[in-house]
């Protein structure tokens, strides 16, 4: 492993940013990354499919967006194993106009837009944070989409629209033992272990997962990256948009995750492969020959960090020379995900603060969404965070990434009830007791 190369002159910095990053021989765009569909087992759905509930909006297009739509929708139709649909929904305060012709142009009839919601009321934010309950309509839209799969859903995965998947994805999901309720991968996200040091949370190292371990449960999992069984999803009536009745921050899939949890249901893990591409994540941004900028990872308008241009890079760095480090590292990554088998190895420039004062990561993000690799480094004298009142109580099964993280003062084991896998739940509240967070909603 090379270590990360720290780029302090500022000539030498506007050299490196102009130059293309080594990514083995060449680098790769991300249309390369959707791939061309390999062959792949057969797999038996018994007629049954995946259905997709893919959340989007005009920044997906093609002509004020990012054309990320298109992308996914070809990664959906590059699987392997093709028993899926996708159903399309909207839900914002400007209108979509490319949608569809976007979809006519997927030519596939698996590929449907269920509802476009446009107006003033869906606005997403107001003064540059999130406007007051818009996840929770959203999850509200979602929640009435997933009752629109078709009959034949087996299962439900629900995702935006500038996502990507690998072409296994649907196959992993069909591979999972017959008696399971939901399917948990690993993918790839801006929030790899977020309490860890700026840009060096993302380095190749002995021990170190290749991307986000996905341990469902709040601030260790992602909407994306599970898969449902549907029909107990919907004998139970659960709901994303009432888990969270704040709706403060948008964060229903990870308490979802732990209700399910609570309730028994059976998780497939998936670890060590990372089938999704979470945008923006630091792996695509290198492979795009941008910057990452984790100077703001943990600034509440640009939670996790962003992949920037090089010129942004260059301004702000001969504007503020002292405020910043730009650093060269070797990202971690899945070598059997997307293209990736073609690198060695991939170089991602990364830009932070050089104060370190000015790091906030673990006060930021609190203990509860330090990696399990980075547990045993969490400061003893860290503050409580609010994010502490999601407290796990383990009964951990060998593949539970959540097992190696200590409860908090306080808590105690929960005893074994005979639900293998299961994580109990305990709600601590201010004077120290504990309530009941088994309601079933």
């Amino acid at each position: 492993m090379r270590l990360p190369r720290l780029l302090l002159q500022l000539a030498g910095v506007i050299v490196a940013l102009h130059a293309p990053a080594v990514l083995a021989a060449r680098s790769v765009s991300i249309d390369e990354v959707a791939g061309e569909r390999p062959s792949g087992p057969t797999v038996d759905t018994e007629g049954s499919i995946v259905c997709f509930v893919v959340r989007t909006y005009w920044g997906h297009g093609d002509t004020w967006g990012d054309k990320s739509l298109r992308r996914i929708l070809a990664s959906l139709q590059n699987q392997t194993v093709g028993s899926w649909e996708a159903l399309l929904i909207v839900m914002d305060n400007r209108p979509f106009p490319e949608l569809r012709k976007i979809v006519r142009e997927a030519n596939d009839s698996r590929i449907w837009v269920h509802a476009e919601w446009i107006n003033y009321k869906y606005a997403p934010k107001e003064g540059g944070t999130w406007a007051p309950n818009y996840h929770n309509k959203l999850y509200n839209l979602t929640d009435m989409a997933v009752r629109a799969c078709p009959d034949n859903s087996r299962w439900v995965v629900i995702t935006n629209g500038d996502n990507l998947y690998d072409s296994r994805f649907v196959e992993t999901i069909y591979s999972a033992p017959p008696d399971m309720d939901a399917v948990a991968v690993d993918f790839y996200s801006r929030y790899q272990r977020p309490t860890a040091e700026p840009c060096e949370r993302f380095e190749e190292g002995e021990g170190v997962p290749p991307c986000k371990e996905n341990g469902m449960r709040f601030c260790q999992t992602d909407l994306a990256a599970n898969a449902y069984k549907l029909q107990r999803l919907l004998a139970e009536d659960r709901r994303f948009g009432l888990v969270d009745p704040g709706g403060t921050h948008g964060a229903n899939d990870g308490i979802m995750a732990q209700l399910l949890k609570t309730a028994g249901w059976k998780i497939h893990y998936v670890h060590g492969r990372c089938l999704i591409n979470h945008a923006p994540s630091p792996q695509q941004c290198a492979l795009n020959g941008g910057v990452w900028d984790d100077s703001v990872m943990a600034a509440a308008s640009s939670f996790g960090g962003s992949c920037v241009s090089a010129k942004n890079v260059i301004e702000r760095m001969r504007t503020n020379p002292d405020a910043y480090e730009l650093l060269e590292l070797n990202v971690t990554y899945d070598r059997n995900s997307f293209a990736y088998a073609d690198h060695p190895f991939i170089e991602l420039r990364c830009l932070r603060l050089a104060n370190r004062s000015m790091w906030y990561q673990a006060e930021t993000f609190g203990r509860v969404c330090a990696a399990r690799i980075d547990v045993p480094q969490l400061p003893a004298n860290l503050p409580p965070h609010p994010w502490d009142a999601w407290v796990p109580i383990f009964e951990s099964t060998p593949d539970d990434i959540n097992a190696q993280l200590p409860p908090l003062a306080g808590t105690e084991s929960a005893e074994d009830d005979g639900d293998e896998g299961a994580d109990q739940w305990h709600h601590v509240v201010e004077d120290g007791s504990s309530g009941n967070d088994h309601t079933e909603l």
